[in-house]
């Protein structure tokens, strides 16, 4: 049975929805993400979008302000995300044809030179400040089995020169590394194998994430050696910490390990999808989980889901037609319940991260029964161990606001298969 309040630190959440939290949608979307209890909005900032098709004669690339540059869109986004009080998570990605290099991958003195160009415009001021910038989207998946041999030596050039453009602009910068796909697979290298051959020399970064996908509940491990779900984040974290201690991953900060992007897609409206009641309990248990292995932010993969007869993605958390699903509950306010002999764990997280003061409730012939009360940390992080004969489920109910989660039974169901975009 785990221990209380093992380890003191935050669990903060996101989300990552570019078809609904831009544009039209934005401030609706914005306005659910913020009810959500969210930290973050990631978005990709593709530099093919940003920079000319042909670079020009005279073109300055690392000055924001080259009339060849076109901004004007993510400006507009990143105002709105920081208008509701939100921090941008910008991934930066892409590469024009003439930032190439001759194997297709980008080239990291001149991908460098538009990351200057990025952090030097959102630096506050005219426009929003920027403090998070992501260096690429699952680099260990460069999508042509040729070029699975050389991945970890480009993106450490990448991250590298990146870092150092992002840090010389202003050193509060935080540079997010690594956000890798999950399994191995013909054109994707293993994420394990991936970092060991990055750290085969020093990396600047300060903060490591993942995409821990899984074809399984909360607990549940990948079948390659190198792959990492769910169940493996705590041997990747394991690897990063001693690539820390070996020097190889560096920073002048403490290195944080962040999940990116994660979820299931849910039935309904997925035939092939997690039930939806079934996930509600898992995405309250997977935050649990990503939390106990030193995962310190979360990102969701989707607001609300997109149409099941065009799209893979029906993670949301709304249906299509803006209904809430039991999954926007269990992210808010996640909360779980280990049963061992007649001892409870709970551990739960207060929406937003606010620290409030939480009874924790037990259902016994039809009522809730009062187990004891606590207080959360200042990150809004709380858990104890409780002595109980009953089997009934278990609830955190705010003292403060009334707010409850949902309900988390003892009844442990059993591990399952789903792949995690369905069908």
């Amino acid at each position: 049975m785990p221990s209380p309040r093992t380890g003191i630190r935050p669990l903060e959440t996101g989300l990552v929805d570019q078809l609904e939290l831009d544009g039209p949608t934005a401030r609706p979307g914005l306005t659910r993400a913020r009810s959500a209890g969210t930290t973050y909005i990631r978005f990709s900032l593709d530099w093919r979008a940003i920079a000319p098709a042909k670079r020009p004669p005279r073109f300055n690339p690392r000055n924001p302000s080259d009339p060849a540059y076109r901004w004007g869109g993510v400006d507009a986004q990143i105002r709105n995300i920081v208008d509701f009080g939100l921090q941008p998570i910008v991934t930066l990605t892409g590469a024009p044809a003439w930032g190439r290099l001759p194997n297709g991958l980008a080239d990291p003195k001149k991908f460098a030179q538009f990351a200057e160009a990025a952090t030097q415009r959102y630096r506050g001021g005219k426009f929003p400040l920027v403090r998070y910038w992501q260096v690429w989207n699952e680099p260990n998946h460069p999508g042509r089995p040729e070029l699975k041999t050389e991945v970890a030596a480009w993106y450490r050039d990448l991250v590298n020169d990146a870092a150092a453009a992002l840090h010389q602009v202003d050193r509060a910068n935080e540079v997010i590394a690594g956000g890798c796909s999950p399994f191995t697979t013909e054109t994707a290298v293993g994420p394990l194998f991936f970092m060991r051959q990055l750290f085969a020399a020093p990396v600047h970064f300060d903060i490591w994430s993942h995409h821990p996908y899984t074809s399984g509940g909360p607990t549940h491990h990948a079948n390659g050696n190198d792959d990492v779900s769910l169940g493996d984040l705590s041997e990747m974290g394991s690897l990063l910490r001693s690539q820390i201690r070996a020097h190889n991953a560096l920073s002048s900060r403490k290195i944080r390990f962040w999940v990116t992007e994660f979820a299931w897609d849910t039935d309904p409206p997925d035939p092939k999808g997690v039930p939806v009641g079934l996930q509600s309990r898992w995405t309250a248990e997977a935050l649990y989980r990503m939390w106990a292995a030193g995962v310190s932010t979360v990102v969701w993969w989707r607001l609300r889901d997109e149409p099941l007869r065009t799209s893979f993605y029906q993670s949301g958390l709304y249906f299509e037609s803006w209904k809430p699903k039991r999954t926007l509950y269990a992210f808010r306010f996640p909360f779980v319940a280990f049963q061992d002999n007649n001892k409870v764990f709970v551990w739960g997280r207060a929406p937003a991260g606010r620290p409030e003061r939480v009874a924790i409730e037990q259902s016994s012939g039809g009522a809730w029964r009062e187990l004891g009360t606590l207080s959360t940390d200042q990150f809004g992080i709380f858990s104890q161990i409780y002595t109980t004969s009953d089997g009934g489920p278990l609830r955190a109910r705010l003292l403060d606001r009334g707010d409850t989660s949902l309900p988390f039974s003892l009844q442990v169901p059993p591990d399952q298969f789903f792949v995690p975009f369905g069908s």
